[in-house]
């Protein structure tokens, strides 16, 4: 009977680091953000990363410190990083629009975010995590809206 516990138990292991080496050879890629210059911009993702925030800057907003006092528009995943939906299968994220699984943190209460304006400068900034890694990456960039 002991024998048979440990054949299980190395058979348990064995398949564990099996799954566990496979997903380590499978390449993950990093997330990307292309900016559709309209009037609100739609950001489309692609990468193998799971988002789990973000966050539009552009004028100050609120008297606060740090950055999310430039916060205009704020989004998170409902299930956290662990819960994130993949970039690729967000698709696209139209500014002041809600994702499914998503909930919006500023402007409180549901409220639409400030309207952008153009020629004005805004940046954005999108947290991800990698779906086989616990490690968190960021990306950002200032764009312009342009008429």
């Amino acid at each position: 009977m002991e024998t048979m516990a440990r054949l299980v138990e190395s058979g348990l292991m064995t398949g564990l680091l099996l799954v566990q080496g496979l997903a380590c050879t499978l390449p993950e890629r990093g997330t990307k953000v292309k900016l559709e210059n309209e009037n609100p911009p739609i950001f489309v993702l692609s990468g193998s990363g799971k988002l789990s925030d973000l966050v539009i800057h552009g004028p100050k907003q609120r008297d606060i410190p740090g950055d999310r006092a430039f916060a205009l528009w704020e989004i998170i995943s409902i299930g956290g990083h662990n819960g994130a939906e993949s970039v690729e299968s967000i698709g696209s994220i139209k500014y002041g629009v809600v994702p499914k699984n998503y909930l919006q943190v500023y402007p409180e209460n549901g409220s639409p975010p400030p309207s952008l304006v153009e020629g004005e400068r805004y940046g954005y900034w999108f947290q991800t995590a990698m779906l086989l890694t616990p490690e968190h990456t960021s990306k950002s960039a200032t764009v312009k809206l342009l008429n």
